[in-house]
C-alpha cells in the first residue's frame, strides 16, 4: 500500500510538475507574438521643368556674330522603372508676333548637360543638337529606376544659324517644346 501510496504521490507531483509547465508555456506564448509586414510599391513617375519659359537675346553684333543662348533651365526625372526622355518641338517653323515670320524651329539647338543622379543615367547620342520637329527624339535615358536625375537643358543659336534671324528685327518669335517622359 505504500508503494501505491508512493506512486500515487509521485504522479500526483508529475501531474502538477507538467501543469505549471504547460501554463509556463502558454505564458511564454502570449508574451512573443510577430507580425507580416508588407510593403506595396506603386508606380511613379514625373518630369519637372524649373522654368515654363526660356528667353534667347539676340539683341547686339555680338551675339549675332557669336552665337546666343538661353539661361539653363532644370530637368529632374522621378521614375519607378528604367525611363527615357524625349523631345520635340511643336512646329517646322516659328511663331511671330508679326506677318513674314519665317524662320526654322532646327536653327535652335538643345544642349542637354546631367547634373546629377544615378550613375547609370545618360545623355543620348544624338547625330545633332538641333531641335527636331517630324519625330521626338531621345535626349536622355537610365536602365534604372531614380528619385532625382537632373539635368541642365540650354536652348542655343550657333553663329553659323543667326542669319536666319536677320530680317526678324523687333519681332518676338516663339515656339514650344514637348518634353515626355516614357517609363520603360
Amino acid at each position: 500500500m505504500e508503494t501505491t501510496r508512493n506512486i500515487f504521490k509521485s504522479v500526483s507531483i508529475l501531474a502538477i510538475a507538467l501543469m505549471f509547465g504547460f501554463g509556463a508555456n502558454a505564458q511564454n506564448d502570449n508574451k512573443i507574438k510577430t507580425n507580416k509586414l508588407s510593403v506595396n510599391v506603386g508606380e511613379f513617375y514625373s518630369l519637372n521643368l524649373s522654368n515654363d519659359n526660356a528667353t534667347i537675346l539676340l539683341d547686339s553684333e555680338a551675339k549675332f556674330a557669336s552665337g546666343s543662348e538661353s539661361t539653363p533651365i532644370t530637368m529632374t526625372i522621378f521614375s519607378s522603372r528604367k525611363y527615357a526622355v524625349t523631345a520635340k518641338v511643336s512646329s517646322a517653323q516659328f511663331n511671330g508676333t508679326a506677318d513674314n515670320t519665317s524662320v526654322s524651329t532646327n536653327n535652335i539647338d538643345l544642349i542637354v548637360a546631367k547634373t546629377s543622379g544615378n550613375d547609370e543615367a545618360a545623355i543620348s547620342n544624338r547625330t545633332n543638337n538641333s531641335l527636331k520637329h517630324a519625330t521626338a527624339e531621345e535626349i536622355v535615358a537610365s536602365p534604372k529606376a531614380t528619385k532625382a536625375d537632373v539635368y541642365s537643358l540650354v536652348y542655343a543659336i550657333p553663329a553659323a544659324n543667326t542669319s536666319a534671324f536677320l530680317d526678324q528685327y523687333g519681332k518676338t518669335i516663339t515656339t514650344e517644346i514637348t518634353y515626355t517622359l516614357l517609363p520603360l
